[in-house]
């Protein structure tokens, strides 16, 4: 498989699949794909926010404890979801870094549905910027949205036919 390199420029990432149809990772998928694990030391302090949307790419800061945040880029596609790290994530190696990044965002029952970040070709390919999508990030988090003007647009939902469960076979 050749690398996949994608903004910013030098970031290999790595390939996670999503749940057939959906664009949602599970933990048990995460796990298959990491040797890692949330620690149960309750002083380990994980600290994580959502700085930008821009070009299909979502990006996340995380802090560790004490140690410098470093940056955590995800890009939803259809069928998997690709992972790239400031640090030590190749295209065959999940950081520990991206692993508590993605686990963090998971819900109660481990899953973390990526369909608000899936924004298949709305975004300029020069610029990285969207005129059609209404990106708020404040400090109540960060919401993406069609603007109004384009609210009729289709977003498709992240499958094909071939996944669909209920397109004839």
């Amino acid at each position: 498989m050749e690398t996949q390199q994608l903004l910013p420029h030098g970031i290999d990432f790595f390939h996670l699949p999503l749940e057939k149809g959906t664009v949602i990772l599970s933990l048990e998928t995460l796990n298959r794909h990491s040797a890692f694990r949330r620690t149960r030391k309750p002083f380990l302090y994980i600290k994580q926010r959502k700085i930008s949307f821009q070009s299909e790419i979502l990006t996340i800061g995380i802090t560790l404890g004490e140690e410098k945040e470093e940056m955590v880029y995800l890009q939803v596609k259809p069928t998997e979801l690709l992972v790239g790290c400031s640090v030590d994530t190749s295209e065959s190696y999940l950081s520990r870094y991206a692993y508590y990044a993605l686990q963090d965002l998971m819900n109660h029952s481990g899953e973390c549905d990526f369909k608000e970040f899936y924004w298949p070709d709305f975004f300029h390919p020069k610029t990285g910027k969207s005129k059609y999508l209404n990106i708020i990030n404040d400090r109540w988090g960060m919401n993406v949205g069609l603007k109004a003007p384009y609210s009729y647009f289709y977003k498709p939902d992240g499958y094909t036919n071939e996944t669909d469960p209920h397109s004839p076979q």
